[in-house]
């Protein structure tokens, strides 16, 4: 492995190893899609192996499907492109099961049928070695690497992971949050490394961002929230209109004309329409998804995208994870979602470094299209959500010309600003602060689940802690009684779009100390 490491990545493995050595065995290491997982994951193996004696290391994924994949991009990090497309013109699992690899380096596989485990590295599925864990002894493992560690939130893969007991266990992702919005706390211990979109961008390791809102008349009020996310049902219905879709078109014409784009869709229809309507408007623009029968020739698009011959593709969750096309200009958000792992995933498609003849036509960045539909119920993800809290220099999704021009207005503002007092009437709504304490790590307790089991989480192969349940519980809806009693003491409920029960049961505490200090000052 020729390739030299970024000093941040020369940071995370010290720091792993650091961590490791004050006790912390279970560690997650959060790197923006582009930052190289791969590379840095083989590196801390190799590390760990020399430093600690470490000998077998187990890559796990979630998915099944993710195996070849990701036992595809380890081989592009260890050794050089030609043998690695001899591998993969062969089909990797049929070359890996020659073990015919450079170094005496041997790879085994466990994925379906297969479960060869005595190897330098096994790449697994989490539900093949689920359904074989009585055959593996608890400590045949040394390292265990979770790829895309955010999807580690189910029964099966928590029963899997507590099943071994490695010396290090390693999640990696790019965003440390499950796919149900909760944190990783409840399978490791520490989040010991963070490398975010944003720094990546200042460092250059990453392209530069600009998104645009594309604000469209569609109302999402009438879409219900199932386990925390937007009804797919409902928001299929509301979302996918001519209309919508033709607005689309046209925003992509208006600001990329001519960049390659992957529009994310919220399901197969949509996905198909959407592309229909690019193609009706003159655009080379074909669907892929999980159904073959819908979306034909998907292999053949994808191939045809990655090789620059396809101009957009629209999908539905498929092309989130692993895949890998760095000149892709444009991503189009089309599908709302109140998860933040959901939207960094799509917007990382765009994120990674360009090619020089990219940069010679579009420049060092890659626009994000947000579809911003109308709601006064949810907390929808965007570019906007997420970079309204930060100061202009700190922005993830505005590129330099937008931040100069925001800070000379800014400027401009402090100067002409009038010198004198503003009485501000009314208060912030607190957020609660949820104190974790040891029992709050135990399992929830089958009351708990059945309670979040009415709002659409899935209880039987997601796993819950009770301090997760209480998260759960903070992040409902507040009452209208509720909310009309913070009115009444002077809360400001209508600066705020989704006032929740966390936020209810903070703003209580806060009244009932001002109660306490006001009757204490009495006396």
């Amino acid at each position: 492995m020729g390739k030299e490491p970024r000093p941040y990545q020369i940071v995370c493995i010290n720091t792993s190893i650091s961590e490791y050595q004050k006790g912390i065995v279970r560690q997650c290491v959060a790197l923006f899609t582009g930052a190289g997982k791969t590379f840095t994951s083989i590196r801390l193996i190799d590390e760990y192996k020399q430093k600690f004696g470490f000998k077998r290391a187990l890559w796990l994924c979630y998915q099944s499907e993710l195996v070849d994949q990701s036992g595809l991009a380890f081989l592009r990090e260890k050794y050089d492109t030609g043998f690695c497309d001899l591998v993969e013109k062969q089909g990797f699992i049929e070359y890996t099961r020659k073990n015919e690899f450079p170094g005496h380096f041997k790879m085994g596989l466990v994925k379906e049928q297969i479960f060869e485990i005595d190897a330098d590295v096994v790449m697994g599925s989490v539900m093949t070695l689920h359904n074989g864990l009585d055959s593996i002894d608890p400590y045949h493992f040394d390292i265990i690497i979770c790829d895309e560690f955010h999807l580690f939130g189910s029964n099966s893969a928590v029963k899997v992971l507590n099943h071994f007991v490695p010396k290090l266990l390693l999640g990696i992702t790019a965003t440390p949050i499950r796919t149900d919005g909760m944190m990783l706390s409840d399978i490791v211990q520490k989040i010991v490394f963070e490398y975010d979109l944003g720094q990546g961008i200042k460092d250059g390791y990453a392209c530069e961002l600009d998104a645009i809102r594309i604000k469209t008349n569609v109302s999402l009020d009438r879409v219900n929230s199932t386990a925390g996310e937007l009804n797919l049902g409902d928001l299929t219905n509301e979302v996918n209109t001519l209309a919508r879709n033709q607005l689309i078109v046209d925003s992509y014409k208006k600001y990329c004309e001519g960049r390659q784009c992957i529009a994310f869709c919220v399901d197969i229809k949509h996905a198909m329409d959407l592309a229909e309507q690019f193609r009706m408007n003159g655009y080379d623009c074909q669907a892929v998804s999980s159904n073959e029968e819908l979306t034909p020739d998907r292999s053949e698009n994808i191939k045809r995208y990655k090789n620059g011959d396809l101009q957009i593709i629209t999908n539905v969750n498929l092309l989130t994870m692993g895949f890998d096309r760095p000149d892709t200009g444009c991503v189009i958000m089309a599908c709302p979602t109140k998860s933040i792992t959901k939207y960094l995933q799509a917007v990382g498609r765009g994120s990674r470094l360009k090619s020089q003849e990219y940069v010679s036509r579009f420049g060092q960045n890659a626009l994000i299209l947000d579809i911003v539909d109308v709601t006064s119920r949810h907390n929808i993800i965007n570019a906007w959500e997420l970079d309204k809290q930060k100061p202009v220099e700190d922005r993830v999704f505005v590129s330099k010309e937008k931040k100069e021009k925001l800070l000379e207005a800014r400027k401009a503002k402090i100067t002409h600003e009038r010198k004198e007092d503003q009485h501000v009437s009314l208060l912030q709504i607190p957020r609660l602060k949820i104190a974790k304490f040891y029992t709050m790590s135990e399992d929830a307790t089958q009351a708990q689940l059945d309670a979040i089991a009415k709002w659409g989480y899935d209880i039987k192969d997601t796993h819950y802690t009770k301090f997760m349940i209480t998260e759960i519980f903070a992040e409902q809806p507040a009452t209208p009684k509720q909310i009309g009693f913070l009115r009444w003491k002077g809360y400001d409920v209508d600066g705020v779009k989704v006032i929740t029960r966390g936020m209810f049961e903070a703003a209580m505490k806060e009244i009932k100390k001002k109660d306490l200090t006001n009757k204490a000052k009495s006396f």
